[in-house]
Parts: C-alpha cells; structure tokens; sequence
C-alpha cells in the first residue's frame, strides 16, 4: 500500500488474485521488490540481469557490515 498509494482493499485484492496489479504499479512494486523484480525479468527472459541485482544487494549488505565493524573499532580503541 505505502509502496503504490493504493488503498488496503486493492492491495488485498492483489495478494488474494482477484486482481492484478497496473503496469505502472507493477513497475513500483518491482522497483521495491527485489522478488517481484526477479519474477518480472524471468518473465521477460531477461535472467542474465538477476545476477547484476544479486551483486548489487550483496555490496549494499557489505557495505553495511564494514560501518558496523569499523563503529565497533573506534568504540573499542576510545
């Protein structure tokens, strides 16, 4: 819902399949999914591009860990 700015009962009717998404929607929930990303581009025969948003995924999470680690340093050497 926060995603699309639909309402509770259109989002409802999404998850439950008595209604499908817009292709605009669909293009916003694709954009803050990565599963329905994944699914939009096996769909369009596009696999090659799952591997390039599992990299990127993979360096934003490491990116992540090294500020933790590197915050745990300066704690431990003040």
């Amino acid at each position: 819902m926060q995603w699309t700015g639909v309402s509770d009962h259109t989002a409802r009717s999404w998850l439950n399949g008595k209604s499908t998404p817009s292709g605009l929607h669909l293009l916003v929930l694709a954009s803050q999914c990565l599963p329905v990303m994944m699914t939009f581009l096996r769909l369009a025969g596009h696999q090659e591009f799952e591997v390039t948003l599992e990299l990127e995924k993979v360096e934003d999470e490491l990116e992540l860990a090294l500020k933790k680690v590197r915050s745990l340093r300066i704690q431990t050497e003040h």
